[in-house]
């Protein structure tokens, strides 16, 4: 993995931050600025984004957090808290549930890694749709066609089509994910921020998550999408998540 290290490594504390599905460590950067003199930093490409080169097998996000707990490990002891932005999310969460005693905090950017509530008719047009993706694969293997991926530039996700390779079905992999049972588990302290217009990782998933992690608090910033949150409204993430480190650290 590409890993950018700055910041002030004579500090207590170690922030760990992980990127977004389709994005890479620079997405960060404009939050992590902000904390450059109060903690030694460690900015991630993971496997298959920006300098890091894909996984050789279909991973899910337990893989991915597997490979990171290994990197984890190589570091010598220090107060750890692990920043996760939307996909990267999904890795904190695990990453705190699997080795508790080498994380003290996690903080969950619009992270996803919940199941939307669907409507009935939502759930058979994704069947449809699905089921007619799998006949157009068929023909293909037939035919030497390519009507499979001529369907998915028209109706899949915007993330669907900006993947390719084995990339796309680690994507296909993850979006199934439902990490409710293992987020139950985690009791490190958990910050949870959540745009209120973001529609990808919705402030219900942050509510939910609430109920789920017995040692976490929940805000929802108006006025921000999922990628906004990052940028426009780094200051606000910024005062919110030093209050958080001011207790844990006053612990």
């Amino acid at each position: 993995m590409f890993i950018k290290k700055q910041g002030n490594s004579n500090t207590k504390i170690r922030m760990v931050w992980l990127h977004g599905w389709g994005n890479n460590h620079s997405s960060l950067l404009q939050l992590s600025n902000l904390f450059v003199n109060e903690a030694e930093h460690y900015l991630i490409d993971l496997p298959g984004f920006g300098q890091s080169l894909p996984p050789k097998e279909i991973w899910g996000s337990a893989e991915y957090t597997k490979a990171f707990i290994a990197w984890l490990q190589t570091l010598p002891s220090k107060k750890t808290y692990i920043i996760g932005h939307s996909f990267g999310g999904r890795v904190a969460i695990q990453a705190a549930q699997l080795v508790p005693d080498a994380i003290h905090g996690i903080i969950l950017i619009a992270a996803s890694g919940l199941q939307k509530k669907r409507s009935v008719l939502f759930k058979i047009k994704a069947l449809l749709l699905k089921n007619i993706g799998k006949s157009l694969k068929l023909i293909d293997n037939c035919c030497k066609t390519t009507l499979k991926d001529k369907y998915s530039r028209n109706f899949g996700s915007s993330d669907y089509k900006a993947t390719k390779g084995i990339m796309r079905s680690i994507f296909v992999k993850i979006i199934h994910e439902d990490l409710s049972s293992i987020a139950a588990l985690v009791t490190t302290p958990t910050l949870l921020l959540y745009g209120a217009l973001d529609q990808e990782a919705p402030a219900q998933f942050g509510k939910m998550y609430n109920k789920l992690m017995q040692n976490s608090s929940f805000f929802e910033l108006p006025g921000f999408n999922h990628y906004s949150i990052l940028s426009t409204g780094r200051h606000q993430v910024y005062n919110l998540i030093t209050q958080f480190l001011q207790r844990a650290l006053s612990c």
